[in-house]
């Protein structure tokens, strides 16, 4: 445990240079006068810094992460700094986030579990049936659940063994 807590140290160490790029990043879209969260997040997204923006079921913003992929830094927007959490973020625009076209990256629970359920229903099936239901797009065949389900049912059947 302590030597995990000395690695998190380093790293917070190591992390801080990084933190104050970020920042300048944040502020300079700010200066130019972004009005806009979706604005705010393409320009960043431009210059390689990727906001997650955290929301609930409601569609309430609650957090915003920073992903820098230039220096391979993650920031949580309260690490930064009190000014750069989600609320002081949408504060410093002029106009809470509206429905618009530009898809923001989210994370929500209900898109977590659904994703969680894709993948661990893609992993039941076998692989011939991975490959036609990417074909049942083109070929307008579909693949029932029943038949997966058949396949997870089917028991493995035993050898008969030779005597001698």
């Amino acid at each position: 445990m302590a030597l995990l807590q000395d690695k998190f140290e380093v790293n917070a160490l190591l992390r801080s240079p990084h933190k104050e790029r970020v920042q300048i990043l944040i502020d300079n879209e700010f200066r130019a006068g972004t009005k806009k969260l979706d604005t705010l997040i393409s320009n960043l997204i431009s210059i390689v810094v990727y906001p997650v923006v955290s929301q609930n079921d409601a569609g309430r913003i609650y957090g915003i992460t920073f992903v820098d992929n230039q220096t391979k830094c993650v920031f949580n927007g309260s690490d930064l700094g009190k000014e750069y959490s989600a609320k002081a973020i949408l504060d410093r625009l002029d106009t809470r986030p509206e429905k618009s076209n530009l898809v923001i990256p989210t994370i929500s629970s209900q898109a977590k579990s659904k994703r969680d359920s894709e993948l661990a229903m893609s992993s039941l099936i076998p692989s011939s049936r991975k490959d036609s239901n990417i074909l049942s797009g083109i070929t307008g065949a579909h693949l029932d659940k029943s038949d997966v389900d058949s396949n997870l049912k089917k028991k493995k059947r035993k050898k008969k063994g030779k005597s001698l």
